[in-house]
């Protein structure tokens, strides 16, 4: 079914249609709280310790998918949480995205260390295929792996 959709999608919708939308910030200042280097720090804070603990947990607790923190936060909370949230509210993932955290924190340290980071910029030759590659993998791991069952397996492969 996933698969089905993903081709009426592309059928369907062949070019990017919400990009050129006007973006519309949220009123009474609200978008610039959210936006603030506080709330950004907060969110990747947050992001990077729920890794961690997915990792840790998928490593130290139990060894059933159901008695596990891993397999439910990773298949049901990120998997399918995240997309009702971020209809909700918005691309939360850019927000609590531990990678984008942990590299914005990396640029911070060789910046105060005297080191200037080089930003490349991506390659437009690739396109979103890296991003449907990624998509794939995922659901692959939760659909027909059977890595989905096994914690450790799971936390290794996040």
């Amino acid at each position: 079914m996933l698969v089905v959709s993903f081709a009426a999608l592309a059928l369907l919708w062949p070019r990017p249609r919400l990009e050129q939308a006007p973006w519309k910030p949220l009123p009474g200042g609200a978008g610039r709280l959210l936006a603030s280097r506080p709330v950004e720090i907060a969110c990747g804070l947050i992001g990077v310790a729920l890794l961690v603990i997915v990792i840790v947990a998928g490593y130290i607790g139990e060894g059933s998918p159901l008695s596990n923190l891993t397999p439910t936060f990773i298949l049901i909370n990120f998997w399918v949480g995240m997309v009702f949230a971020s209809i909700l509210f918005g691309d939360l993932f850019r927000a609590f995205n531990p990678w984008r955290a942990i590299g914005r924190a990396t640029g911070w340290a060789l910046v105060r260390a005297g080191h200037a980071p080089r930003h490349r910029p991506y390659p437009e030759k690739l396109g979103r295929w890296p991003a449907a590659l990624g998509l794939f993998a995922f659901t692959w791991i939760e659909l027909a792996s059977g890595w989905g069952e096994q914690p450790r397996t799971l936390a290794t492969r996040c």
